[in-house]
């Protein structure tokens, strides 16, 4: 079974003004029940195993380097084991992760998104 998840907005990396890493615990938590919320409304599937992840940020931003684009992962992924979509996210149950990036023109800013597949492994 494969489900995807669109989060309707670019989801911050660790840096900058608006970065995870400064982002109060309060607000970390709102932001990751909101995407849990997303996501519950997007899909009742329930992945019970092992499951192979692919997350996709589409921005017109500066592209981020690696280490920035592996952090937004983190609280949707979070949100997604808080829902009961996937069993946990520890390397036992996510066995394979992939991270990509698509740059998109300035006119495109309203097509700004964060998108996770997940397809079982097993």
């Amino acid at each position: 079974m494969t489900t995807t998840i669109t989060i309707p907005e670019k989801v911050p990396g660790l840096n900058g003004k608006g970065g995870l890493k400064r982002e109060h615990w309060a607000a970390y938590k709102k932001r990751r029940d909101r995407y849990q919320y997303t996501a519950i409304s997007q899909t009742r599937n329930c992945h019970p195993g092992k499951v192979r992840i692919i997350l996709t940020r589409y921005s017109t931003g500066v592209e981020m380097d690696y280490d920035n684009l592996v952090a937004t992962g983190k609280p949707i992924l979070d949100a997604l084991k808080t829902a009961g979509i996937i069993k946990d996210d520890s390397q036992q149950i996510i066995v394979s992760r992939e991270y990509r990036s698509v740059k998109l023109s300035p006119k495109d800013s309203k097509r700004q998104m964060t998108q996770l597949m997940i397809i079982d492994a097993e």
